[in-house]
């Protein structure tokens, strides 16, 4: 995603104090950007130019698929993603689901035929529900494990971890400097890693973090929205979380 978000017009008046407009569509955008302006500007009843900041989370939770499937595509192309490691991934943790719930479905089953027949009597069938019980409880294991190995296991590439490993360090660096352990690179550094430390999920210690230095350059669009660069970021936080 580009540094600076499109072209945006700080809202005049109180009919939109907490949103953005878009003034123009950026060009040179790569598809999973397109999906992401189109989650928020385009809707059923046609294209629209602003939308409200508490509509943000909303929005793209209705119609993530928009983005994620373009970004996933896209980092396959890269060879950042392996689709034979992710669709093992996917395979392990659907097998683990099915085997969880059919593990509980026999368990129970076996419950219930054992209390019915254990009070006629009936040994035989009381057996068969131990059995149930007894291959439930296995199924419930056995689905239990195939989610942690679906958990655990990774469908990025050697290229893919090796990046990861990097942009973990990096979100660490980011981390201690809105805990005051580092020192930002530089006066502008708010505005050139507003995108990263939202992804990372940390907007909101961000923009504390800048409010307490004084010569931070905050750009006039992220304060426009609420009026102060604190304000702004409990406002940005929203949309961000998602």
């Amino acid at each position: 995603m580009p540094c600076r978000p499109p072209r945006q017009q700080q809202q005049r008046g109180h009919a939109q104090p907490d949103g953005q407009r878009i003034v123009a569509q950026p060009s040179g955008l790569q598809p999973q950007e397109q999906g992401l302006l189109g989650i928020l500007f385009q809707t059923k009843k046609g294209p629209r130019t602003s939308v409200k900041l508490d509509e943000f989370a909303s929005q793209y939770t209705r119609r993530s698929k928009e983005f994620t499937q373009p970004l996933e595509r896209e980092l396959e192309r890269r060879g950042l993603v392996d689709p034979a490691r992710k669709q093992v991934r996917t395979r392990t943790t659907v097998g683990g689901l099915l085997a969880l719930g059919l593990g509980i479905v026999l368990a129970a089953a076996g419950l219930v035929i054992g209390a019915a027949q254990g009070v006629s009597g009936d040994f035989t069938s009381f057996y068969i529900a131990a059995i149930m019980i007894g291959g439930g409880a296995a199924l419930f294991l056995v689905g239990i494990s195939a989610l942690v190995v679906g958990a655990v296991l990774s469908p990025l590439t050697d290229r893919g971890d090796a990046q990861a490993d990097q942009w973990r360090g990096f979100q660490k660096y980011l981390t201690d400097v809105t805990r005051g352990r580092e020192m930002a690179p530089r006066l502008d550094a708010f505005d050139a890693y507003l995108p990263l430390a939202a992804g990372f999920g940390l907007l909101q210690q961000w923009g504390k973090a800048f409010s307490k230095q004084e010569n931070a350059q905050v750009p006039a669009w992220f304060q426009g929205a609420a009026g102060s660069l604190r304000s702004a970021t409990d406002s940005f936080g929203s949309f961000a979380a998602m």
